[in-house]
């Protein structure tokens, strides 16, 4: 194999694997952003409950 062909092989590795590595962070900035989303609404939640717990007891 000449070392056009192997350098080719090689970028080409390089380039999957970064792309791989894109996806990863992407996957995981997804999952962060949910839940952030999931503890902010657990957060209103919580309020609501306390809001009505209060006025139930006026």
């Amino acid at each position: 194999m000449s070392d056009h062909l192997r350098e080719i092989e090689r970028l080409q590795r390089e380039n999957e694997e970064l792309r791989r590595e894109k996806e990863e962070a992407k996957a995981r900035e997804e999952a962060e952003r949910r839940e952030k989303e999931e503890a902010k609404a657990r957060e209103e939640a919580e309020r609501r409950e306390k809001e009505e717990a209060k006025a139930r007891e006026e």
